[in-house]
């Protein structure tokens, strides 16, 4: 399995509106190929950050959608603008879990 980790900076007092934008965001996305789960979390210690985790399937499933114009003209466009400028993304390989996914 792989996943995409992203960690971002959300503009001060904005955590509601970003949560609802993102929850938009994925919701027009809707399901996608070897997508197994979708993530937000809160950041405890600094209330204007955040991460998110999408687990796949494969590698080719979660960079077809990372290069799809769903990634680019729907998800995107709906929560960066929340973001102030400092945000990272990480795609992952899993190596060992204690959960069944």
């Amino acid at each position: 399995m792989h996943a995409r980790i992203s960690w971002g900076k959300i503009q001060s007092g904005q955590w509601d509106a970003f949560e609802s934008a993102f929850k938009t965001a994925v919701g027009k996305a809707g399901p996608q190929p070897g997508l197994k789960g979708r993530f937000l979390f809160r950041d405890s210690k600094d209330p204007d950050a955040g991460f998110t985790l999408s687990i796949w399937e494969n590698e080719a499933d979660m960079q077809a959608y990372e290069d799809s114009a769903t990634m680019k003209e729907e998800v995107l466009p709906e929560i960066e603008k929340f973001f102030t400028g400092e945000y990272t993304t990480t795609n992952v390989e899993m190596r060992y879990s204690e959960i069944d996914l």
